[in-house]
């Protein structure tokens, strides 16, 4: 059974790897034949006409290639960095860890960018995008007073944003397609060790981002997988 299983989603990958082939390769002669048809024609009134029909054709065919390698390269980037980011933090040793409080390396509250969900409410999905890019980070904790009500990465506003470009999602409707997302985070106390971190990441393989709290659950610091990382890296 697993290797019948096998044998279908190489087909599958195949056929998707042609079918881009094709595409691509299709879109290269169309726009040299129309581009022939263009610089060949005789007479004005033909000679407008070809002009018309290459500049409608022309970015259609540019948005097809432009999709099928936005689809490959990017889908191979993040699969890339999802499997690095694994073997690394499986390969973290306790050695390496243990002697690391999580108040030592976060993000103090203090110098966090963030959002309260009153604020976050006012806004559209794009304004609070448009917010990101001028602050230039690509997360954004939304609290609640001083309690953590989730995180939303750049990534998911835009998969939010993708499935319809012609709507104005607001912040509220969003939460109701995006709340568990959102809520893909650990909250840990600030005398946790880097060691005791690695252990639930590993558990939690789809969580980036640890907030430091109190015992009342108000946020005292913030660490990210990418954080933890560069740490390991120096």
């Amino acid at each position: 059974m697993s290797q019948n299983k096998s044998i279908f989603e190489k087909s599958i990958a195949a056929n998707r790897n042609l079918l881009a082939l094709i595409m691509v390769s299709l879109t290269i002669i169309a726009i040299a034949i129309i581009a022939i048809f263009y610089y060949n024609s005789a007479g004005k009134n033909q000679t407008e006409v070809s002009e018309k029909i290459f500049n409608a054709l022309l970015p259609m065919f540019a948005t097809w290639v432009g999709t099928i390698l936005a689809f490959y390269f990017g889908r191979e980037n993040f699969e890339a960095a999802t499997q690095r980011y694994d073997q690394i933090i499986t390969k973290m040793t306790p050695e390496l860890l243990d002697d690391v409080f999580a108040e030592q390396i976060m993000i103090d509250k203090k110098t966090m960018v963030s959002i309260s969900i009153s604020e976050a409410n006012k806004k559209s999905v794009k304004q609070l995008l448009e917010f990101m890019d001028n602050v230039s980070k690509s997360r954004l904790p939304i609290l609640n007073n001083d309690k953590v009500v989730g995180i939303v990465h750049k990534s998911t506003f835009l998969a939010a944003i993708q499935k319809d470009p012609s709507v104005e999602i607001n912040f509220p409707d969003f939460l109701i397609d995006y709340k568990n997302t959102i809520n893909t985070f650990l909250e840990v106390e600030k005398s946790i060790k880097l060691e005791n971190i690695r252990e639930k990441l590993k558990a939690n393989s789809n969580v980036k981002d640890v907030f430091v709290v109190d015992e009342n659950k108000n946020i005292l610091g913030w660490l990210t997988d990418t954080l933890i990382l560069q740490y390991i890296r120096k």
